[in-house]
């Protein structure tokens, strides 16, 4: 089986719009109230950037994104199980 201390983002490297649609379906397939789950507490952006056009930047070149993982809080295997086993 798995580790339940497995973490989305720093151990599988889960981010952007894979975890925001990994996210998205605790909430459309499992039910799962998760409008105080402040997304961006927890996973960085695809592409980071406070303009457009830092953003294209970003996308055109990727290599030159720096993340900090200790910036982004843990969501492990553990919490999404317990989310859809409890569905809060």
């Amino acid at each position: 089986g798995y580790k339940h201390s497995t973490r989305l983002y720093h151990d599988l490297g889960i981010y952007g719009d894979e975890a925001y649609e990994f996210i998205s379906i605790l909430e459309t397939s499992f039910g799962a109230d998760l409008l105080s789950f402040v997304f961006e507490s927890y996973f960085p952006m695809e592409f980071p950037g406070d303009t457009q056009l830092q953003r294209v930047f970003y996308w055109v070149f990727p290599c030159l994104i720096k993340r900090k993982e200790e910036n982004y809080k843990p969501v492990t295997l553990f919490q999404i199980e317990q989310i859809i086993k409890t569905k809060l």
